[in-house]
């Protein structure tokens, strides 16, 4: 029952009476005081963890893969460190999952052709043989 008493009463304004019976004093402001001298509050600086780069990954789909998406992935996990070392921290967040993205599009678009070409070979030296 009380709980919805208070949601139901609107609060007062200020130099008008509240509930209890006592006027809502408004709020002072001085000129000098010593929050209004100090001037904003200073920055805290926070550390984070460098984001994986994926460099491996790059590099054996790179050599083993798709040789031009391999090579986006390892520009993507350089930019990654170098973003990271300049204190771009969102930059380098997004340089390592573009890392990640281009690693596995490399890596699937490579096994489909590996897939693809050892189904043709397969089927030339069926063809060959029969």
């Amino acid at each position: 029952m009380m709980e919805e008493y208070l949601f139901d009463q609107e609060e007062p304004l200020l130099g008008e009476k509240n509930s209890y019976g006592t006027i809502v004093p408004a709020p002072t402001y001085h000129k000098k005081s010593p929050a209004n001298t100090l001037g904003p509050a200073p920055r805290t600086a926070s550390f984070q963890q460098q984001p994986y780069d994926n460099l491996l990954a790059a590099i054996l789909t790179t050599i083993f893969c798709f040789f031009p998406l391999g090579c986006c992935s390892m520009y993507y996990s350089f930019k990654t460190r170098r973003c990271y070392k300049q204190g771009q921290l969102r930059r380098s967040i997004m340089a390592a999952r573009h890392s990640q993205t281009m690693a596995q599009m490399s890596c699937i678009v490579g096994l489909m052709l590996w897939f693809g070409g050892a189904i043709t070979l397969l089927l030339y030296m069926e063809d060959l043989l029969g």
